[in-house]
């Protein structure tokens, strides 16, 4: 009745999760059996009232968005920009929420990125918990570099082109700011310069002729060789944690260009392994664009890569969780 309460109102947000399930995790012989509780992404798997109660083993939960440290919304714009019944239901949920972890003793937050880390430090709803900053890993053995001529062959795109590369689950998703993207190219008049876009497409782009749209694609060894064919990715994100896809380009040696949100900055090093756009903008995206196609900057591909693998490493992310497993225990 609650999601069907939600669908009626106007959606002008990514998400809006309610903090119900039918499902008791706690009843399970693996929850029986663990020392620890790792929460990732809850939403419709994790009840809050009773799991919280329930629940007596010391919980590390990593955040992938803020909706643990909020209400329904799942980024902070989202909650600016919703007024009247959806902010008062927003805060019913943000109440349930607070009366849920009040039963719980030991939760340990996790927060991939700075920025996620400053939003859990200042939530009112996790004051009692610890926060602790552990980045993503990525796998280096997949995400590496290869051939570029080899890499666009496979994906039969042209060798004489200057290849940026675009990926989200969806190209409407407002919040990955692919319509800011589509502006910046609008008025770059380079003939060479072409757009790969992976996701799927529920937008009308014919007028933009120099896309090539790759659709989805799930198997990472593809999605390396893509990364490896192109020239630079970019993330025109609106808002954003710790954006997997930053680790998987520059792991393959590929510059990025994005916009100085969430845990960008912690990954891209303006003009070592990318460049970073001061506001918010399709005007500022497309000053970087062209700062890119100037070739001022000689971008290193084996010191890129190199950067990502000995920062961000499945390894390093593994023994920190380790440690802090041993310290909660």
């Amino acid at each position: 009745k609650e999601y069907d309460r939600i669908n009626r109102l106007p959606k002008n947000y990514d998400m809006f999760s309610l903090p119900y399930s039918d499902i008791d995790i706690t009843g399970l012989e693996l929850y029986k059996e663990a020392d620890v509780i790792n929460l990732h992404w809850v939403p419709r798997f994790i009840d809050y009232p009773s799991f919280f109660k329930k629940c007596i083993k010391p919980i590390v939960w990593t955040l992938h968005d803020t909706n643990p440290l909020n209400g329904g919304f799942h980024y902070p714009n989202d909650e600016k920009k919703n007024t009247d019944v959806l902010k008062n239901f927003n805060h019913q949920i943000i109440k349930v929420k607070r009366d849920a972890y009040r039963q719980c003793k030991s939760i340990n937050l996790v927060a991939p990125s700075k920025w996620m880390f400053d939003q859990a430090k200042a939530s009112m709803l996790m004051e009692n918990f610890p926060v602790y900053q552990i980045p993503y890993g990525v796998d280096t053995n997949i995400f590496k570099p290869y051939d570029r001529k080899f890499a666009r062959e496979v994906f039969n795109l042209p060798l004489n082109k200057k290849l940026l590369l675009f990926v989200s689950d969806s190209l409407n998703n407002k919040r990955k700011g692919f319509d800011l993207l589509l502006e910046s190219l609008n008025t770059i008049d380079d003939e060479k310069l072409r757009l790969c876009a992976v996701g799927d497409v529920n937008i009308n782009i014919k007028r933009f002729k120099q896309i090539f749209i790759m659709g989805r694609i799930s198997d990472e060894r593809l999605m390396a060789l893509l990364y490896n064919a192109c020239d630079a990715f970019i993330l025109p994100s609106r808002e954003d944690n710790f954006p997997n896809v930053l680790l998987e380009a520059t792991a393959c040696g590929i510059p990025v260009i994005a916009f100085q949100i969430g845990g960008v900055p912690d990954i891209i090093k303006n003009g070592k392994n990318g460049l970073i756009a001061q506001d918010v903008s399709s005007f500022a995206l497309q000053s970087e664009i062209k700062k890119f196609l100037l070739k001022n900057i000689t971008w290193n591909k084996s010191q890129i890569s190199a950067y990502t693998s000995k920062k961000y490493s499945l390894n390093l992310q593994a023994q920190q969780y380790i440690k802090l497993y041993h310290k909660i225990l």
